[in-house]
């Protein structure tokens, strides 16, 4: 049964009609393996088409999808489909499934040279799932095999954003030294790309590394680096949010006046990004400092 060739409307009607009678699996099994028919399911689960409380429909449709791509046996897409696959399961807090989905993709493509920056992106998503978990070790293990393929590979932005989750990892495990370094190397990319919101991002989060290392002095001075790149571009959420949490570690330490110029740093660009209610947060531990 071809079902790319149905109208979306019936298509979902189908798909939630075979559900609701408990029918649904041997729907999905009778699709056919055409390529898009594969395609077809799998965004109308990516596009919410599907959704339900408890995901049976949306399962139901994204394992038929992934089964379609195993059955064409092209590496890139089965890896591509299970890619998605993880991202859907992540969302739905089956942790578990998701991450038995990458690192099926990472396995898939081990073997493809040519797809290793899939393999990388893969790579990152699982580290980010490890992370969440609290599996810290495991998720520095996979970022540094992700690392290793930006370097040679000479993706300069990739290599920024793996660096910028290593050092956040690193803080995580509380290896500063290696922290400190991954955020420095990651502010120079950033930097020398242009990507000033990044940066701003990287640096307020190597302030705030100085800071939990007892190093006060450095994170003052990296609190103004990344003020001053704040001003530059106006606005940062993630610089704006590592401000607040800056300040109150600072504030914690003793250490009044630079906890104070970080809760101004982002008090102010809180209020050019008309971000109200950090500008609130902001504001209040001001007053609890002065």
């Amino acid at each position: 049964m071809h079902v790319c060739d149905i109208s979306e409307n019936k298509l979902v009607a189908d798909i939630r009609d075979r559900s609701a009678k408990g029918t649904a699996t041997a729907y999905f099994a009778g699709i056919s393996e055409c390529p898009r028919c594969g395609n077809r399911l799998l965004a109308l689960v990516a596009d919410g088409k599907l959704q339900a409380p408890n995901h049976e429909a949306e399962r139901g449709a994204l394992e038929r999808a992934v089964e379609i791509a195993r059955a064409r046996g092209h590496a890139d897409e089965i890896a591509s489909f299970l890619g998605a696959a993880g991202e859907m399961y992540t969302a739905w807090q089956e942790y578990a499934a998701a991450e038995n989905a990458y690192r099926e993709g990472i396995k898939v493509l081990s073997t493809q040279p040519r797809s290793q920056e899939v393999a990388a992106a893969l790579q990152v998503n699982l580290a980010n799932l490890l992370q969440d978990q609290g599996r810290l070790e495991d998720a520095r293990d996979t970022l540094l095999h992700a690392l290793e393929f930006y370097e040679n590979s000479g993706d300069v932005l990739g290599k920024a954003q793996v660096l910028g989750n290593l050092g956040a990892v690193y803080q995580d495990i509380r290896d500063f030294t290696a922290s400190i370094d991954a955020y420095i190397q990651a502010s120079r990319l950033y930097k020398l790309l242009d990507d000033l919101q990044s940066q701003a991002e990287i640096l307020s989060n190597l302030a705030l590394v100085y800071a939990d290392a007892g190093q006060p002095d450095r994170a003052l001075s990296t609190c103004r680096q990344a003020i001053a790149v704040v001003d530059v571009i106006g606005y940062s959420p993630g610089a704006v949010h590592a401000l607040i949490n800056l300040g109150t570690l600072l504030r914690e330490a003793g250490q009044t006046d630079a906890a104070e110029l970080a809760f101004r740093g982002a008090l102010a660009a809180a209020r050019r990004g008309s971000d109200t209610y950090s500008e609130a947060i902001a504001r209040r531990n001001l007053s609890d400092t002065n």
